[in-house]
């Protein structure tokens, strides 16, 4: 969890430094529960679900609402705005 205990600016850093890290050929891994800073850094994604894949491959393709909404239990929208491209989040 790269971002735990990070406030929002130093999320948005790291954020940055991953990216940039990426531009220049390297392979960057996260495991992250925090979905908006996926969508800010990682341009592939594996779905995990109790250690099993529910699938992989680009980022939009794999976090859609209803493919977290399946996973999780409970639904998912999506948001615009918060991260280079869009995100779903859990409706609350």
């Amino acid at each position: 969890e790269p971002t735990a205990s990070l406030d929002p600016a130093w999320s948005a850093s790291l954020a940055a430094l991953l990216r940039e890290q990426a531009s220049k050929g390297l392979a960057v891994v996260v495991a992250t529960h925090d979905l908006a800073f996926a969508a800010a850094c990682c341009d592939r994604a594996v779905l995990l679900v109790d250690g099993s894949s529910r699938g992989a491959g680009p980022h939009a393709e794999v976090a859609t609402p209803a493919a977290l909404s399946q996973a999780f239990g409970t639904p998912f929208v999506p948001v615009d705005g918060l991260a280079p491209r869009s995100v779903a989040l859990p409706r609350l």
